[in-house]
């Protein structure tokens, strides 16, 4: 299992959102700046925004605790971050359990 934490998410999500001319720029370090970066970007674009999440069923719940979070805050700004989780049916069980009974509610499954 590998785990990625949010923080390389989020800077990749802003190297994807940024123009070429921003891709040169220092990418923030600090969580912080990095979050208001990554909103100003998603204000700028005024598109809805998806990240797909491949092999989801290995992400710790903390993390999705934290993508939950920055849904919230992204909705909170006036604009849409919708987050594709892709896994196993471990995935669906998971997301039923109490410890994450907020994350399940909002999610909607499809079994293919």
């Amino acid at each position: 299992m590998t785990v990625v934490p949010l923080h390389t998410k989020n800077t990749t999500l802003l190297c994807d959102l940024s123009t070429e001319t921003e891709k040169d720029a220092k990418r923030p370090t600090q969580p912080e700046l990095r979050e208001r970066k990554f909103l100003a970007l998603i204000q700028k674009c005024r598109k809805p925004v998806v990240l797909f999440l491949d092999e989801a069923h290995d992400i710790h719940p903390s993390t999705l605790v934290k993508i939950k979070r920055l849904i919230k805050l992204v909705r909170q700004n006036g604009c849409t971050l919708s987050v594709v989780l892709l896994g196993h049916a471990k995935l669906k069980d998971d997301l039923r359990r109490p410890s994450l009974e907020e994350i399940g509610a909002r999610t909607n499954i499809f079994s293919l």
